[in-house]
């Protein structure tokens, strides 16, 4: 995903090339982007880390309403848009 895609506010989830170990991916909140990095504040830990755009994968744009995925559509069947 390229890094204009993500603004401060976005729900993240970090995306990596090896499994969590049965663990959900790690999830955050962009607080701000540089010219090649995004920095987060992670959910568990409350750590503020810098990560390249490969790194993430954008669960929902700031300001959109629970539920709903980046594209408008309902995450599950029992939710509404």
């Amino acid at each position: 995903m390229a890094l204009d895609a993500f603004k401060p506010g976005d729900r993240v989830e970090l995306v990596r090339h090896y499994s969590f170990w049965g663990d959900p991916p790690p999830q955050g909140t962009v607080v701000s982007t540089t010219s090649r990095r995004i920095r987060c504040k992670m959910d568990r830990s409350g750590k503020l880390i810098t990560y390249l755009p490969g790194d993430l994968r954008r669960l929902a744009a700031s300001g959109a309403k629970r539920g709903v995925g980046v594209e408008g559509e309902a995450r599950s069947p029992g939710l509404k848009a």
